[in-house]
């Protein structure tokens, strides 16, 4: 009954409760010390409105992308001066069907005097968490979204049904949040939350402990009375001659993994490391199973060793052979494709990956216990 009445409760929540999760920067040749700190730029801008979720079911999400549109350096001087001129757009977008609300664009500039890497790093700096543009894009996006809903009732409520229907009832209840009390389907909806909510899988329930065997009893007879008295008896087993078997060879350790959708099937085909790059290589092969979406965004989110470090250095592998944290992939419907991710940032050899998170398509993959050979 908890999980209906909080599915239920954020049906209920008032219009800027609506929150977004925050995806990577999307830029382009970029260096990564330049988008992390535009992110967390964005991230603090967003956050003084209260708009940002760490919920991993959110359906609305804030793609930002910064596009550079001139980069000049000075020739011939003592002192290189560079200029760089760039647009940050914020676009609030639906995670699961993949409808945008609103977009915002910021110009960026910035100069420096010791190249263009440091007035990259200037531009990123520039953006301010206390610019109005955060707070009005916050308050149209949420409109929008309440308008969305407001006009797309029967949509709404069919693609939720569609997605539970699927095995993803937490999307279909994510999915749902947008139905204000004003919406005329908000009643089915509240109905549509209490039917799925009930439906998902609960936790399953210890098993009881076994009681211990009681101790054998034994009674003495004397000359008078019989007397009860509990004592433990030792059994004493005698062992077979051991016979010299062939030790089996121990079976390689299979990889747990956990798709958060079934449009969609992932498997690893190798793991390394090299002791050249210090990094670590996984492929794996993907199959699409939708036919709507055939160029799914595609990131890499986490990853942590054996010892339970993380590791920082993530990308994924374009067609045109070069590596990024996040982009899009073609995957055509029931094909194979092939998928290559790279993780780096750790000194010595590590045997294994206690736990790497991806997402494919805005849904969760999650590989857990993967050996690495080297």
């Amino acid at each position: 009954m908890g999980i209906v009445l909080t599915w239920i409760g954020a049906l209920n929540a008032q219009d800027n409760d609506i929150r977004f999760a925050l995806e990577p920067v999307e830029a382009a040749n970029l260096p990564e010390n330049v988008t992390a700190q535009a992110e967390l730029r964005i991230k603090q801008g967003l956050s003084r409105s209260n708009a940002l979720s760490e919920n991993t079911y959110e359906v609305f999400a804030v793609q930002p992308s910064i596009a550079v549109e001139d980069a000049l350096e000075t020739e011939g001087m003592i002192r290189e001066v560079a200029v760089v001129k760039a647009e940050l757009t914020l676009t609030a977008v639906n995670s699961i069907d993949g409808t945008i609300y609103h977009t915002a664009v910021i110009p960026l500039k910035a100069s420096a005097t010791d190249g263009k890497a440091k007035a990259l790093e200037k531009m990123a700096l520039g953006i301010k968490a206390t610019d109005a543009v955060f707070v009005r894009f916050v308050r149209q996006a949420r409109q929008k979204v309440l308008d969305f809903y407001s006009n797309n009732c029967s949509k709404i409520l069919a693609v939720a049904k569609n997605l539970a229907d699927t095995g993803r009832g937490e999307d279909a209840l994510a999915y749902l949040k947008g139905v204000s009390p004003s919406v005329d389907c908000y009643d089915l909806a509240s109905a549509m939350i209490k039917e799925i909510a009930e439906s998902l899988p609960r936790p399953a329930a210890e098993p009881e402990p076994e009681p211990e065997p009681e101790p054998v009893k034994i009674i003495e007879k004397t000359d008078t009375v019989y007397i009860d008295r509990i004592v433990e008896v030792p059994v004493e087993i005698t062992p077979e001659p051991t016979k010299e078997l062939p030790q089996p060879v121990p079976a390689q350790p299979q990889p747990e993994i956990i798709l958060g959708s079934n449009d969609m099937t992932f498997k690893i085909i190798s793991c390394y490391g090299d002791k050249t790059t210090k990094k670590i290589y996984i492929q794996a092969e993907f199959v699409n199973l939708n036919r709507d979406k055939e160029e799914p965004y595609c990131r890499t989110i986490s990853a942590f060793d054996n010892n339970g470090s993380e590791l920082t250095e993530l990308g994924v592998k374009f067609s045109n052979d070069s590596w990024y944290r996040h982009g899009y992939i073609k995957t055509p419907y029931k094909i194979p494709v092939k998928m290559n991710y790279s993780i780096g940032g750790f000194d010595d050899c590590i045997q294994m990956l206690s736990y790497v998170e991806l997402s494919i398509r805005s849904v969760k993959v999650v590989i857990k216990n993967l050996p690495v050979k080297w």
